[in-house]
């Protein structure tokens, strides 16, 4: 038998992703008096969007920017495939964008700059809002009916739980680490990730944080799940699933958080 050849492997192909990235302020930035930083539309290229996402924040740190939000929108196929009306004005500079990017080393290109301000009377665009409610009344997604059942039902099975946003999206702590946190990038769907915590280590031992039959999650590691949800119907048919599997993964994420330094 001959031995295979990288050759034999399949090839991923680059996609084009949309990503709106806050960046806080430098000196020199040009941005008006009394804005907090700016909001970058990006055209980030890679073979799924958490290389592209990867790329685009090296590239602005680099430039020595620092990201402080991001929110993917997804692919312009993506976009296409679920109905949006977009106009050739739009595809064209796309495509352009994507052919520069596949010969650029760089693979991103940042397409225009909104500052972020919060003083009285200037543009308020990306400012972060005071409370949840007010967050969730500005997205803007096709699935925002979902994300509000399964908000609730996450909220109604544990209470405790200190809700905030994080990447733009609704995520909720426990133990002082996030252990739930929403996905708002897809277009499609919304999805849910079970995790432990951005300083949590991830292993793929098969040895899972918590046990569960029901095939409803993608395990990506042993302490990370994802729940994609694309109709209100899954998230009926689904209610009381999810209502028992929260206060479970939260008391686990809770139980094998490390033991914190007592001081003498």
């Amino acid at each position: 038998m001959a031995a295979s050849t990288t050759d034999d492997k399949p090839k991923r192909i680059q996609q084009v992703y949309t990503l709106l990235v806050e960046v806080g302020r430098k000196a020199g930035d040009g941005l008006p008096e009394g804005a907090t930083g700016a909001a970058l539309m990006c055209y980030a290229s890679g073979v799924d969007e958490a290389e592209a996402v990867r790329e685009t924040v090296a590239i602005l740190k680099q430039a020595d920017l620092k990201p402080r939000g991001l929110a993917g929108y997804g692919r312009l196929v993506q976009w296409l495939a679920n109905g949006r009306n977009i106009s050739s004005k739009v595809q064209v500079p796309t495509a352009r964008i994507f052919a520069k990017n596949l010969t650029d080393q760089r693979r991103m290109c940042a397409s225009s700059r909104v500052p972020c301000c919060r003083a009285a009377g200037q543009d308020r665009t990306m400012t972060k809002p005071q409370d949840i409610d007010g967050f969730l009344a500005g997205v803007i997604h096709d699935k925002s009916e979902i994300l509000l059942a399964l908000r609730e039902i996450i909220r109604t099975a544990a209470p405790g739980l200190q809700e905030h946003i994080k990447w733009n999206a609704p995520s909720y702590q426990a133990g002082g680490d996030d252990r739930i946190t929403f996905n708002l990038s897809q277009v499609d769907a919304v999805q849910v990730i079970f995790h432990r915590g951005a300083t949590a280590k991830d292993t793929r031992t098969g040895n899972r944080m918590i046990a569960d039959s029901s095939g409803l999650l993608r395990w990506a590691t042993d302490q990370r799940a994802i729940l994609r949800v694309v109709t209100l119907e899954q998230v009926k048919a689904q209610r009381g699933w999810l209502a028992n599997f929260v206060p479970l993964w939260v008391s686990a994420c809770v139980a094998a958080a490390p033991a914190q330094p007592v001081s003498d």
